[in-house]
């Protein structure tokens, strides 16, 4: 008669994932002298953290600091920003700064404000003649005024020079010769 070996013992991994606010971890429980009999029929946790990508749904907060310290947006202190990412919501070089973050991501970022809004061109810039302003209109050199394309968008024009016949006009976005520091705090992302 041959003798039956032992019985083998299964090896269960359990995760558990905690989330708070600033992080997701996960921690890994081994218990060794659990039997499959016992095992069987427990759920499986997906471990696969989402990360930021293509058509990914982000929850966020975001800062955007010029490189002297000046605000220039944030939501800290706000409700955060819910965008698709590609909707256009955040301008696609600040998308590409948040690829791969995970949930409860904290942030700092230093970037060139070319490679987010897009390289400075001349030719965006423009002499307007102060009669096609309203009368009256206060411009001084650093002033950012929102003008109306002939499509209906809005787009910003930063005043350059001002004189009483002439205005002239930098329709390049206003960070776009700037250094920037972005904070962003990734909330969630499905």
């Amino acid at each position: 008669m041959q003798d039956k070996p032992p019985a083998r013992k299964a090896q269960c991994v359990r995760y558990t994932v905690t989330r708070d606010w600033r992080k997701t971890w996960l921690r890994e429980e081994r218990h060794t002298e659990l039997s499959r009999k016992q095992t069987r029929g427990l759920p499986r946790l997906n471990t696969n953290i989402v990360k930021i990508g293509p058509g990914r749904q982000v929850t966020l907060h975001l800062a955007v600091y010029l490189d002297d310290g000046t605000e220039v947006l944030s939501s800290f202190g706000d409700e955060p920003i819910r965008f698709r990412m590609g909707d256009g919501t955040l301008a696609s070089g600040l998308e590409s700064l948040l690829v791969d973050l995970e949930p409860g991501a904290n942030e700092q970022m230093l970037a060139d404000g070319a490679a987010l809004f897009g390289t400075p061109d001349g030719a965006l810039k423009h002499r307007v003649p102060r009669s096609d302003l309203p009368k009256g209109f206060m411009l001084e050199p650093g002033q950012v005024i929102q003008f109306q394309t002939p499509g209906g968008q809005e787009t910003p024009g930063t005043v350059l020079t001002a004189d009483d016949t002439e205005v002239e006009i930098d329709f390049n976005h206003p960070l776009a010769r700037r250094r920037l520091r972005i904070h962003a705090q990734v909330l969630d992302v499905f």
